[in-house]
């Protein structure tokens, strides 16, 4: 995990920070938070599904992600550490059963 401090973020330190070209922004279920992931993560040599990424945009995402604060658009300017610290804890549980329910995305 690395912790990317609000206005410390350009698109080229993202495509640094995910090993890509390209980012698409992927709202998610819950509001204050959206994720930036690898644009071509699916047409990569061997794509591997991205777990934890996928359950939080409640779509199926291969490669890395970057997980941030929504815009001031919902009047959040980022994510409080104590928040990312709960919802790793939530993550963790629901990959492992993910994980349990389909091992082919264990490999």
């Amino acid at each position: 995990m690395v912790n990317i401090r609000k206005g410390d973020c350009s698109l080229n330190d993202m495509y640094e920070h995910m090993n890509c070209n390209y980012v698409a922004r992927i709202e998610t279920p819950n509001k204050n938070m959206i994720l930036w992931a690898d644009e071509e993560g699916m047409l990569k040599q061997d794509p591997k599904t991205n777990v934890r990424g996928s359950i939080l945009a409640g779509q199926q995402i291969f490669g890395n992600v970057i997980l941030a604060g929504q815009d001031s658009l919902y009047g959040v300017d980022g994510i409080r550490f104590a928040e990312i610290e709960g919802l790793l804890k939530r993550l963790d549980v629901a990959t492992q059963q993910v994980i349990t329910e389909h091992p082919i995305l264990n490999q």
